[in-house]
């Protein structure tokens, strides 16, 4: 499988496998990558550049983004560190639907709306998270 370049159309890696799904590209350069629709399920991105890729409809289950440079990567947004465990939260959209992953959670924003309300009233962390999901919705309309 090649990764290419979007703007250049010129191989940035070759991979020996059909899919990327649990793939080491652990600190691989990947700038400008169309990632869009790659199964990236339990991929090691850690430390990747990932700067300008598309990864729209992009599988990121499991994936390892710590530590992964995703500036300006499309269709993904990285918030953090938050939470009690301070860590980071990415949210992409797949096939119309925008995903959480932060942590182990990885489900749908509603998924995601209904475990912060689930939290009690006048922890610190349910209105972080509340304000954040704000900020998610709000975000992510450009990505229609």
């Amino acid at each position: 499988m090649r990764i290419i370049n979007r703007f250049t159309n010129e191989t940035i890696r070759e991979v020996e496998t059909d899919t990327l799904r649990g793939a080491n590209l652990r600190g691989a350069d990947l700038r400008g990558a169309d990632l869009c629709g790659a199964d990236l399920y339990g991929a090691n991105l850690r430390g990747a550049n990932l700067c300008g890729a598309d990864l729209r409809d992009a599988d990121l289950r499991d994936a390892n983004l710590c530590g992964a440079d995703l500036y300006g990567a499309k269709n993904i947004l990285s918030i953090g560190p938050i939470g009690s465990r301070g860590d980071y939260l990415f949210v992409s959209k797949k096939k119309n639907e925008l995903f959480v992953k932060t942590g182990c959670f990885y489900d749908t924003l509603e998924a995601f709306e209904s475990a912060v309300s689930e939290k009690e009233d006048g922890d610190v962390f349910k209105t972080e998270y509340e304000q954040i999901i704000l900020f998610i919705k709000v975000v992510c309309k450009r990505w229609e």
